[in-house]
């Protein structure tokens, strides 16, 4: 590549050599023996657009008249000539009208006729097949194409009414008089529908190549119409039409990709077309070229390459931070950083348009609260308000359930512990009412001015207990055990951890207090959560054996131990153990005559998932255990409602209805319940809690299943977003299944760089976990490496859907069901498959197909042996 000296030939003289004018031999030799000039007077002959658009003129009249009548040879049988409407670098286009139809159509006809190059010819044949495959409103239409006798080629088209896109800001100023913030809309909005239309194209494996305002043309009512299929590509095919030769370049310069411009043709993918995509909304909303194409050959090039655009905000009044960071996106250097497919980038403007953050700026945290809060200011500042009350009334009531009975039966004793009790909860209210004191914005603002969090207001109560109950231990203790359990609810258990750690401390010192029952409880409810259940089971059987010996003062407590143990005997799979545990603790809240929400609908809810996730020896068997689940479900649900119809203990009732629907493949009447649940945990839950995330979590999945992916990519994106916000092993492990489950969604919409993210980022998480969870991982290697098939991008697939099929294959002695492992196994092999078609590895792909038969012959073997 020559250097960009003031000597080196600038455009207009190369132009003038291309057409034959240049008469300066000086210069004339000088072109010759520049490289990169000579490259350049190539691509202007095959494409006399190149030149109108370096020079800045247009080529057509400004009106879009015709000018002149063709040459006869041009005259093509069937249709009635009226004008010459443009010339380009394969063809010339006329206004005609087709006599059979009576329609006015855009007619091409091939330049050369039968004498043209058997190059030209291909790719003429090639627009014409291309073009008519394709139905979408915003791709011209072809009605007709043929060949004549001479050998040459025409395409009859639809007449498009309207001017190029490089003229269509003028047409919105003068005809519907915009305001700029309308104008800039107004050419997002047709900028959309144009990617639409390349998405469109791209996943049937058509690339363009071409994409530029001369071949888009905005109609009377401001529809974009993609059209000039001339030098596309497709994806895969490997004939003389899509060969190009060593560094020769194919497309517009101005318009191109880097990649394009390097010469580097096996680099070229639809990618290419985002970047180009780029260049014309860059066009479109500064009337300029991202970087200056006027200079040098040798300057131009490297411009494209290297030199990174001007924000567009800097350069015109009303455009912002979001949209350079749109347009700085699809103008990556590195095709990696781009969007990775148009419809990416339509998504993005879609979601600028609506006011929503972009994928653009993801990655900034402060971005994506302070647009949220643009956005619902009212009601975040009426949820902070619901939260605050609805934790100060959580944790009263929690209060409430901290007895402390003495075991003395005499009078005197019972009246002194009557007192202790009314000296206990006084103490104890004047704690929290100051607490909540703190939430008023006069008294309790932050340092940095802002109203303090639930975590703030229990962190406050847990630093001042020593100093308010310095004298009362006991009290001390239940004041610890109630934030304990605030904290666990909020998921925070190591904070949860240091208030029961301390409160069983203090207990301790009380011999026969069932205080002690309470803070082992809630020490064993966090055993639990973090996997140890040795430790679980030893404690929740202390609690136990304490609250038996003292079953006439709280009998209740006894029911919720019950509980407590069955849950650790379900999370050994010892079902039958777990409905012991659960059905001897119904028992005791009926012989009672005990009716407490709190501990009998989730002892019923516990008895749902049980007999849900038993194992059945036979399809009878199962049957039984679903409808007793069923049944227990509803009696748990009518309990609720019978209170009140919107309660939170309604929450997990709804939840396993929705899952027994789904079982029975009832997906609408699932997703009804699921809905129902999650407006309920919104309502009653802080923001990013677990419970929340799970419950978007299946509403996602369930959509999914019913084939709504665009509503289960959302559900399962606000899912993610509530998952990275707990950095523990279950959040994070809940993080990569919801991203894998959110990536395959955004694949079937063919948002395939958000579907490659969320792999990636799945992949990273997985990796991260100890031990990891190999068949996740497995689904995301295979989702990552499909959708870089979907992308034609076969050769970087291979190696991700080969991990995948590894890591299946050596999971098919693991205990696991085997069917599902050989399905996911079946899903990455026939990806495979795909890849080495795409590559023309022929013999691979052969090879490949044989092993997916005999997959699938050991799936039905598989399937059989399960039935029997």
């Amino acid at each position: 590549m020559t250097d960009g000296t003031r000597d080196n030939p600038d455009i207009e003289e190369i132009a003038a050599f291309a057409r034959g004018e240049l008469e300066d031999s000086v210069r004339c030799e000088r072109i010759k023996n520049d490289s990169d000039a000579m490259e350049l007077v190539r691509q202007i002959q095959t494409d006399d657009d190149f030149l109108t658009r370096l020079a800045g003129a247009w080529s057509e009249a400004p009106d879009g008249s015709g000018r002149g009548m063709p040459p006869s040879s041009a005259m093509v049988p069937g249709y009635r000539v009226l004008g010459e409407l443009y010339r380009g670098g394969q063809g010339t286009v006329f206004r005609a009208i087709q006599e059979r139809t009576k329609r006015t159509v855009a007619l091409k006809v091939m330049h050369g006729g039968g004498a043209a190059p058997e190059r030209n010819r291909a790719r003429f044949a090639r627009e014409v097949e291309l073009i008519a495959s394709m139905r979408h409103p915003n791709i011209v239409t072809v009605y007709d194409g043929g060949e004549f006798e001479n050998g040459g080629f025409y395409i009859a088209m639809e007449f498009i009414r309207g001017v190029p896109l490089v003229r269509a800001d003028m047409m919105d100023r003068n005809l519907n008089n915009q305001s700029i913030t309308e104008l800039v809309r107004t050419k997002l909005t047709q900028m959309a529908k144009i990617c639409d239309a390349v998405q469109y194209a791209h996943l049937r494996g058509i690339i363009h190549r071409d994409l530029k305002p001369g071949n888009i043309l905005i109609d009377r009512n401001g529809e974009p119409k993609v059209l000039d299929f001339g030098v596309a590509k497709v994806l895969g095919d490997n004939d003389v039409v899509d060969q190009t030769l060593t560094g020769e370049f194919v497309g517009t310069f101005a318009y191109a990709s880097p990649e394009q411009v390097s010469g580097t043709n096996d680099q070229i993918d639809t990618r290419c077309d985002i970047y180009s995509l780029g260049v014309v909304l860059y066009e479109m909303l500064t009337g300029r070229f991202p970087y200056e194409i006027s200079g040098p050959v040798s300057e131009t090039i490297q411009n494209i390459i290297q030199a990174e655009p001007s924000p567009p905000s800097r350069l015109i009044k009303g455009l912002d931070a979001d949209l350079d960071a749109i347009i700085a996106t699809a103008l990556a250097k590195d095709p990696d950083r781009r969007y990775q497919s148009a419809g990416s980038l339509a998504a993005d403007i879609r979601r600028y348009l609506a006011g929503e953050p972009i994928e653009a700026r993801r990655d900034s945290t402060a971005y994506l609260l302070s647009k949220l809060a643009r956005r619902h200011r009212v009601p975040i500042l009426a949820g902070f308000a619901l939260v605050v009350s609805l934790a100060a009334v959580t944790i009263w009531m929690s209060l409430l359930y901290v007895r402390a009975v003495n075991a003395e039966q005499k009078a005197e004793a019972g009246m002194q512990a009557a007192l202790d009790e009314a000296d206990k909860r006084a103490t104890v209210l004047e704690v929290f009412t100051d607490m909540i004191e703190a939430v008023r914005p006069e008294r309790g603002e932050s340092e940095d001015g802002r109203e303090p969090t639930v975590r703030e207001m229990l962190d406050l109560a847990a630093e001042t207990i020593e100093y308010r109950a310095i004298n009362r231990r006991d009290i001390v203790a239940a004041i610890q055990i109630a934030l304990g359990r605030s904290y666990l609810s909020l998921g925070l258990p190591e904070q949860a951890r240091v208030q029961a750690e301390s409160a069983l401390q203090i207990t301790n010192d009380f011999e026969g207090s069932m205080q002690i029952a309470e803070a082992e409880e809630l020490l064993g409810w966090l055993a639990m959560g973090g996997g140890t259940l040795d430790e679980a089971t030893e404690r929740f059987e202390r609690v136990l054996e304490i609250r038996e010996e003292r079953s006439a003062d709280d009998p209740a407590s006894v029911a919720r131990a019950m509980m407590a143990l069955a849950s650790v005997a379900h999370a050994r799979r010892d079902y039958d153990q777990a409905l012991i545990f659960i059905d001897k603790g119904l028992a005791i809240l009926e012989r009672d005559g005990i009716d407490d929400l709190d501990i009998k609908v989730p002892l019923l809810n516990h008895r749902v998932r049980v007999f849900f996730t038993r194992p059945s020896d036979n399809e009878l068997d199962r049957k039984r255990d679903l409808e007793a689940a069923e049944q227990t479900a509803l009696t748990a649900r009518e309990l609720c409602q019978d209170q009140g119809e919107d309660l939170p203990d309604l929450i997990t009732p709804l939840n396993n209805l929705a899952f027994l629907a789904e079982s029975r493949r009832d997906l609408e009447e699932a997703e009804s319940l699921l809905r129902e649940a999650l407006r309920l945990c919104i309502r009653y839950y802080p923001e990013n809690h677990m419970r929340i995330g799970g419950l978007q979590r299946s509403l996602g999945v369930i959509r999914q299943n019913r084939g709504s992916h665009v509503m289960a990519a959302r559900d399962l994106e606000q899912a993610v977003g509530i998952y990275r916000t707990h950095p523990g092993r279950k959040g994070r492990s809940y993080l990569a299944r919801t991203l894998i489950q959110g990536g395959v969604s955004l694949r079937e919409i063919g948002d395939y760089g958000s579907a490659l993210k969320a792999s990636r980022e799945a992949i990273e998480t997985l990796r991260g976990l100890d031990p990891v969870d190999q068949y996740q991982l497995g689904l995301a290697l295979g989702l990552e490496g499909t959708t870089l098939v979907d992308m034609a991008q076969f050769k970087q697939a291979i190696p991700h859907l080969m991990e995948a099929y590894d890591v299946f294959r050596s999971m098919q002695e693991s205990g696991r069901r085997l069917d599902v492992i050989l399905e996911s196994k079946l899903e990455c092999m026939a990806s495979i498959v795909k890849a080495y078609e795409g590559l023309s590895m022929n013999e691979q792909a052969d090879a490949w197909r044989k092993r997916l038969e005999a997959a699938r012959e050991e799936l039905v073997e598989e399937q059989s042996r399960q039935r029997s």
